[in-house]
């Protein structure tokens, strides 16, 4: 980073993590992402009858879940807690899908299917939009994230989300957990809450713009090049 001539950061968790008090924060937008609109109550209907979902309560975790990633991501928390609600409230695990979507390989979904989970490994950009609108709750449980796409995806979709308790989550302002325990409660209640049904059509988009990043993002580029410009006329001066 020396030979940068400005330093910026997605997010005060990686300036933070990187010991950069100087650099700047750009944060990153969603507004790119797919969203909730007019189309998607019959799309969530299809994608939910297609895979035999109706009636159940869809959880969604979406990340890279090879064997490296596992524990950081979070994974083994989400097994932990598909078994913590099969044993505790074995009546709402019944009709309970813990799903989870992302980049592996054949033996990452072998392990993670073990744990009594819905492992759908490589979606297409189709495919997991679908899984997005089919969903209930958002639901990740990582342990560290500079920007967690997931969670602005599931807030553009207009989905419920909650999440584990580490800043770039809290960032989000969504509803963060400490525990297993905590995480169970967000998942009762999500079954309980009497707007999950399958015509649902309250959802609203919470986006956040590109616009104002990317615009303070060209007038650096812009201030820079004058900088550079004035540098090389310096030194052409000074020859």
């Amino acid at each position: 980073m020396a030979y940068a001539d400005r330093v910026l950061a997605i997010s005060e968790v990686v300036r933070t993590a990187n010991a950069l008090p100087t650099c700047e924060i750009l944060p990153l937008g969603n507004t790119h992402l797919a969203q909730w609109n007019a189309e998607s109550v019959e799309r969530r209907m299809k994608s939910r009858l297609s895979r035999n979902w109706p009636g159940q309560l869809v959880i969604l975790n979406v990340c890279r879940f090879t064997e490296a990633e596992r524990a950081y991501k979070g994974v083994d928390f989400y097994i932990n807690l598909r078994r913590a609600l099969d044993l505790l409230h074995p009546d709402i695990g019944a009709m309970t899908r813990f799903v989870l979507a992302g980049r592996a390989l054949r033996e990452d979904v072998d392990a993670v299917s073990a744990g009594g989970i819905d492992v759908i490994a490589n979606p297409s950009d189709e495919g997991l939009a679908d899984l997005y609108h089919a969903a209930d709750l958002y639901l990740s449980a990582s342990r560290w994230e500079g920007y967690n796409l997931g969670i602005a995806q599931a807030l553009a979709m207009g989905l419920p989300v909650c999440a584990s308790d580490i800043p770039a989550h809290r960032a989000f302002g969504v509803p963060v957990f400490t525990s297993l325990n905590e995480a169970l409660s967000e998942v009762v209640q999500a079954f309980r809450d009497p707007s999950r049904r399958e015509g649902i059509q309250a959802r609203q988009p919470i986006l956040r713009d590109w616009k104002p990043p990317a615009e303070r993002l060209r007038d650096l580029i812009d201030e820079l090049v004058l900088d550079k410009q004035a540098e090389n006329r310096r030194a052409a001066d000074g020859r």
